[in-house]
């Protein structure tokens, strides 16, 4: 029976901790993937970065997400709480690097390449079963070849052999060691130095006695080499980065931007009205730290006693000039303690950046777009609503046409 073999989680281990451009966090305006590699060129991080902040909404994921500062803020304060019955504090938890697919200590690392022959990585697949210190590397995957065919290739290898040997695609180990043909045979210290090397073998034992007997560094060539068919996969991802037309990416992720974002169409209050908004949760069990030691008890916790709700939330449809003039008033006329947040329904898709970039001038702030999640957390039903918080709930006030352009807004 074939059994599956345990290099492909190592390799894309490996190939996923080098290559974090697919992985890394989105930022929230254009939906562009920011770049998180060393090795791109500063200029391409200039162009990468300018497309980004393009969006000139950055501060989205406040609103995208669901919560205001306040609401996290609490959550932070109720988790660092000092707990009543031990009077102790949860500690932090750190997030730890993944660790590599070999481990801590000193590493054994045969570098080969499929110029090499199906046969000869065979033979080496084998030969290390059973090494768990020790790693088959490529620099890359072999031009034209898809990344997946590389890596289905090589797993093929691994299960007709029943090898349960690393196999790793890391092309900084061949620059670490300063590889340049197959195979190659490297003893890594556990701090990722080079130990001892030499090209035209791929016998890590025979590598092994020339360090016990004293020697160190690079042996030099002790057999025939071919030369590596895979491009450095580093080279490979700089070259393709260095192929995007960031323009024309700014270009298409500008105009297509606000008929990606729904928002949280509302009617228009036809009267005033004013709403009180508790927004008190219940907890059914215990919340622990670490140490199981009770941090909140079951119970009725009001956000409200934890931390207080000093902001204004002014939600408006911006395609209203009534509304936006009611915006702008209460922006202005706000005492400087209190943050005022103004928050649109929608934008217009055929308007886009032209609507966003108006009513931004007009309040003189900045300006969000309205979610579902946060239309129902503070219990907004029409627009305008002015939300405000007093005697342990959130206060919604709706005003009418009529009355904004009369004055009887003004709170």
């Amino acid at each position: 029976m074939v059994k599956p073999s345990p290099f492909l989680p190592a390799m894309m281990l490996a190939a996923g901790a080098l290559f974090s451009i697919h992985c890394s966090a989105q930022q929230p305006d254009l939906g562009i993937a920011r770049p998180g590699t060393d090795f791109i060129p500063p200029e391409t991080q200039a162009a990468i970065q300018e497309l980004i902040s393009s969006g000139r909404s950055g501060a989205q994921s406040l609103i995208d997400n669901g919560d205001m500062d306040w609401l996290e803020q609490a959550r932070t304060q109720s988790e660092l709480a000092e707990n009543p019955l031990t009077g102790e504090r949860p500690a932090p938890t750190a997030q730890q690097p993944p660790p590599h697919p070999l481990g801590d200590g000193v590493k054994n690392l045969i570098f080969v390449s499929w110029s090499m022959g199906e046969s000869a990585l065979r033979d080496i697949l084998t030969r290390y079963h059973g090494h768990p210190a020790t790693a088959v590397v490529f620099r890359g995957v072999p031009e034209g070849q898809p990344f997946a065919g590389a890596v289905m290739a090589v797993q093929r290898l691994s299960m007709d052999t029943q090898s349960d040997v690393t196999v790793l695609i890391d092309p900084i180990a061949y620059r670490t060691h300063g590889i340049t043909a197959a195979p190659s045979v490297a003893i890594e210290s556990p701090e990722g130095e080079t130990v001892i090397k030499a090209t035209g073998i791929s016998s890590t034992q025979r590598l092994q006695e020339y360090l016990d007997e004293g020697r160190e560094g690079d042996i030099g060539q002790l057999g025939p080499t071919v030369e590596i068919k895979e491009r450095d996969l580093v080279e490979v991802a700089q070259q393709r980065i260095a192929e995007l037309d960031f323009e024309q990416m700014k270009e298409n992720a500008t105009q297509n931007f606000w008929r990606r974002q729904s928002g949280h169409l509302l009617p228009v209050a036809a009267e005033d009205r004013v709403r009180r908004v508790d927004p008190s949760v219940t907890i059914h069990e215990p919340i622990l730290d670490s140490k199981g030691n009770v941090v909140t008890p079951p119970g009725v916790i009001n956000p409200l006693d934890i931390m207080p709700f000093d902001q204004k939330l002014i939600v408006i449809d911006p395609s209203l000039a009534w509304q936006v003039a009611l915006a702008a008033d209460v922006v202005a006329n706000t005492a400087p303690e209190i943050t005022v947040t103004v928050i649109a329904t929608h934008i217009d898709p055929d308007e886009g950046w032209n609507m966003f970039t108006r009513t931004e001038e007009a309040i003189d702030a900045a300006l969000y777009l309205l979610q579902p999640s946060l239309a129902h957390r503070f219990g907004i039903e029409r627009v305008p609503s002015i939300v405000t918080a007093a005697d342990r709930a959130f206060v919604v006030h709706e005003f009418s046409k009529t009355s904004v352009e009369e004055g009887r807004h003004v709170q």
